[in-house]
């Protein structure tokens, strides 16, 4: 019977990622993290020690992920991986919440613009050439 080996966990994965791209600039995410500043927090800044801390910290604050689908992410991107500045999130809530989203409000409601799209059905390439190129505002681009 073989047994999932720790690296195997999504945790685990996840605590490498955010390790290493605040601690290696040759890491790909190195350009979102470390190089904005972002760092980890020191006693989860271990690849040996740290990532129990990460997990009992995950255990004790955030619980289960709610989904297979659920994800950790940053609450607030301009501030480091912490203790109260992480949350489960699914992909579609990670990818919403990405500092270079364009972010759309429309009355009292605010939506990235990829989410607006999917309420109206329309195309994003669309929406953003006709905000971008035609000088629409986003209600008009969105037809709404």
């Amino acid at each position: 019977m073989r047994t999932t080996r720790r690296s195997d966990s999504p945790l685990y994965k996840k605590h490498y990622q955010f390790f290493n791209g605040c601690t290696n600039p040759n890491c790909h995410a190195w350009q979102n993290y470390g190089a904005l500043g972002i760092k980890i927090y020191k006693p989860w800044a271990s690849l040996k020690t740290g990532f129990d801390q990460f997990e009992q910290y995950v255990i004790d604050h955030l619980g289960p992920a709610p989904s297979p689908l659920h994800v950790i992410n940053r609450i607030d991107t301009s501030r480091d991986v912490k203790p109260g500045n992480l949350q489960w999130a699914t992909r579609q809530q990670q990818c919403n919440h990405r500092s270079n989203n364009m972010m759309i409000r429309i009355g009292k409601e605010t939506k990235s613009l990829a989410d607006w799209c999917r309420a109206t059905g329309l195309k994003e390439p669309t929406v953003w050439s006709r905000i971008r190129d035609y000088g629409f505002s986003p209600r008009e681009a969105l037809g709404l």
